[in-house]
């Protein structure tokens, strides 16, 4: 009995955390799980459970298979609290977090590629880490991208097919691989 009531209260702190975490400015928070026990997926699953949200994201998934129209798809995310900008393109394929999409913000003339994830949380062995992404303006992100929590894509860069972000992409860059790794900054022409 003690310990269910140790876990109750380890539950609503931690659960307040998150949500200062999202009313502040941090870009990433960890959240350890307090007592080894084999249940700390499901503890953590519990703490991101959004019943409402994970059914229209569920309904999204299905309808994403066959939307063309860009549009339809920016209003069916921002159904999901999702912050998009104006003039962005989002690929048939593309998936968002569905447990906290409110932390995704995504700017103007962004194209979004192919199959792209973008993860607001991951989870390992005892620990949950949530971060805020934020993908700049005038942003090509290629096919089968997968972005991690807590990055911030600057303006003008650019990610080649298939890479992987899980750390900052500075401004007026260019980045390939898997990881990304800076291979230029932009250069214009005067």
């Amino acid at each position: 009995m003690k310990s269910e009531r140790n876990l109750m209260n380890c539950f609503k702190d931690d659960l307040r955390m998150i949500r200062e975490f999202i009313q502040s400015d941090r870009k990433t928070v960890s959240l350890s799980y307090r007592k080894p026990d084999p249940y700390y997926l499901n503890y953590f699953c519990k703490l991101l459970d959004h019943p409402l949200r994970a059914k229209i994201n569920g309904i999204l998934c299905l309808l994403q298979q066959v939307l063309i129209f860009s549009f339809l798809k920016i209003a069916l995310y921002k159904l999901l609290q999702v912050r998009i900008g104006q003039n962005t393109y989002l690929g048939p394929f593309v998936k968002i977090d569905p447990h906290l999409p409110n932390l995704v913000s995504i700017g103007e003339n962004v194209l979004i590629g192919i199959d792209t994830k973008i993860i607001t949380h991951e989870m390992s062995r005892n620990k949950l880490t949530l971060g805020k992404v934020k993908i700049g303006n005038n942003v090509v992100i290629g096919a089968y991208s997968i972005i991690k929590c807590g990055v911030e894509i600057g303006n003008n860069a650019e990610l080649a097919m298939g890479t992987v972000v899980y750390k900052d992409v500075p401004e007026n860059s260019v980045a390939i691989g898997n990881p990304a790794k800076i291979v230029r900054k932009k250069t214009y022409a005067e």
